[in-house]
């Protein structure tokens, strides 16, 4: 029960130390910034956000194409019937 204790005690010590630090942290960012600081911050991280949403975008629409691809060539090599009527014209 005393390591419980000790170990309950020693995790709160360090989330309270923690959130000072933080709190300090934040007051002292807050205090130096400006509006333009703050302005610039958002720009920046409003262009980063929308450079990942970019390269999201391009992946996964690659992976739906290439997923799209091999489905198709499954449905072929199990139904070999669909690539006849397809060469045809006749499913069209």
């Amino acid at each position: 029960m005393a390591k419980r204790t000790m170990w309950f005690g020693l995790g709160a010590a360090l989330g309270a130390s923690a959130g000072v630090w933080a709190k300090q942290k934040f007051d002292r960012k807050v205090a130096s910034s400006t509006p333009l600081q703050i302005g610039l911050e958002a720009v920046a991280g409003s262009r980063k956000l929308a450079k990942a949403a970019r390269r999201a975008l391009e992946a996964g629409s690659a992976e739906a194409q290439a997923t799209a691809e091999r489905l198709k060539e499954e449905m072929l090599r199990r139904n070999p019937a669909i690539s006849a009527r397809e060469g045809s014209g006749a499913g069209k």
